[in-house]
């Protein structure tokens, strides 16, 4: 088993990481401090996404969301 966390979740992967790893939750670790910009992409340069990537993240959210239920970072609204 080891740690991993998803960018689009980042609070939460932050909570999960010192869940496992200990320490507390600093304020600083859930600022933004490396901003990237998003390109837009046109139908014409747009990304394929295959069918394994897709049951990837799938995959990978189930086992994100059992490991934050397990280790309280979910708000109670959640659970």
């Amino acid at each position: 088993s080891f740690y991993f966390g998803l960018t689009d979740r980042w609070d939460e992967s932050i909570c999960l990481f010192h869940s496992w790893y200990g320490g507390e939750m600093k304020p600083f670790e859930l600022l933004n401090n490396r901003p990237s910009k998003r390109l837009e992409i046109s139908g014409e340069d747009e990304i394929e996404i295959t069918d394994i990537d897709t049951a990837f993240v799938a995959g990978a959210t189930i086992i994100f969301e059992e490991r934050l239920k397990a280790a309280g970072c979910l708000s109670s609204d959640e659970t």
